[in-house]
């Protein structure tokens, strides 16, 4: 694919143009505000002028970023900025050493990198809880409607934040919201004022970070709970704590794979089909271990946007109960060894066990010479 060429400036007016391969070392291009030393090569065909041998000389003073961890996967995860305005991917090799733990929305500071032409968060902190204490949220729950789903780590959206529409009741409600501030209500009535008379309906916006479980992402059409909060810097508004009236589904493990596995759903409008679920989802880790082929679940089924199939999320058991049928399999025995299952007895053609004499077929016949000659050599050597 065509890659963006970087620029150059220098003697104050002029500009230079590079790609990766001018650089000095590939590994690390220049960053935004670096200082760095090249030379002018110029195409005797075109008369183009652009930088070779490219290479750092001082780097730019590299800003700490802070924001929420929003997924988190087998090796990697994504952040949302603490302004709400995109997310950026990570690799567990990017936090730093002595770093506690990371869990979903734990606030942490981080240095945003470019490279290859895309953007990625390094040198990842966990940060104590609280130290982000940008917004002050109301005290009032409200219902709304998915308008536009937010982007998440599925998703190929190219707008991050996600819009609920409030009905026309909600207008009343928001007027009469109550939020720790004063000066903060006026906010809260302007948005409401703004977004219905350019619209005509209520909007409001919300992120990944806004969901009161950010694994669980609302599509487009949900009913969903949320409240208000108030960015104190920007005196923004966007919906938090956001919680989706979903149906919970009944059904039982159909099969286990390495990291991932199938449920056949028992009832609801899925009756009848196998879903597929990430191990990620299971709600307890104890879970995760003891569960087996044929256990009994509850879950949530979600619309995978990147697949367009539906999935199983928040998957719990009902209960450590086996069902009786595959308790069975268990019972008795040494438990150390393999388990094995005897689906059918082995036959012949002709009815027989199996484990006689191999027979040659001959012109649709069986030849018992070789098993009448085997017969005899046993008998012999018992006697």
């Amino acid at each position: 694919r065509e890659i963006e060429p970087g620029v150059i400036c220098y003697d104050r007016t002029l500009c230079a143009s590079y790609v990766e391969r001018d650089c000095t070392d590939h590994k690390a291009p220049p960053c935004p505000g670096d200082e760095v030393v090249f030379y002018i090569c110029e195409n005797r065909s075109s008369g183009k002028k652009r930088a070779v041998k490219v290479s750092v000389v001082r780097a730019a003073e590299v800003l700490s970023s802070k924001g929420y961890v929003i997924a988190l996967k087998h090796s990697f995860g994504f952040v949302e900025t603490a302004d709400h305005r995109e997310q950026l991917y990570f690799h567990f090799r990017a936090v730093e050493r002595g770093c506690p733990d990371l869990a979903l929305r734990d606030e942490v500071s981080f240095i945003v990198a470019h490279r290859g032409g895309r953007v990625y968060a390094e040198n990842i902190w966990k940060l104590e809880p609280g130290t982000l204490d940008l917004e002050v949220t109301c005290d009032t729950f409200m219902e709304g409607t998915i308008l536009r789903p937010t982007q998440d780590a599925e998703s190929e959206s190219t707008a991050y934040e996600g819009v609920i529409e409030v009905s026309s009741d909600g207008l009343a409600s928001m007027a009469n919201i109550s939020v720790d501030g004063c000066p903060y209500r006026g906010a809260v009535v302007a948005l409401a004022e703004s977004t219905v008379s350019t619209t005509g309906i209520l909007c409001v916006p919300f992120t990944v970070y806004s969901l009161s479980d950010c694994r669980n992402a609302p599509q487009k059409g949900d009913q969903v709970f949320f409240s208000l909060s108030v960015v104190k810097a920007s005196k923004e508004c966007r919906a938090v704590d956001v919680k989706t009236k979903q149906p919970i589904y009944r059904g039982e493990v159909d099969s286990l794979k390495e990291g991932f596995g199938f449920i056949a759903c028992e009832d609801g409008r899925f009756s009848g089909e196998t879903v597929f679920f990430h191990m990620s989802e299971i709600e307890a880790a104890e879970d995760e271990e003891d569960l087996r082929v044929g256990d009994l679940v509850e879950f949530v089924i979600v619309h995978n946007q990147k697949k367009g199939k539906p999935q199983a999320v928040n998957v719990r058991h009902v209960n450590n109960q086996r069902p009786e049928r595959l308790a069975m399999r268990f019972e008795g025995g040494d438990t150390a060894g393999p388990r094995i299952t005897v689906r059918r007895q082995p036959y012949q053609p002709d009815g027989s066990s199996g484990f006689h004499p191999r027979r040659r077929h001959i012109c649709g016949e069986y030849d018992d010479s070789e098993l009448e000659t085997s017969l005899s050599t046993e008998s012999g050597s018992e006697n």
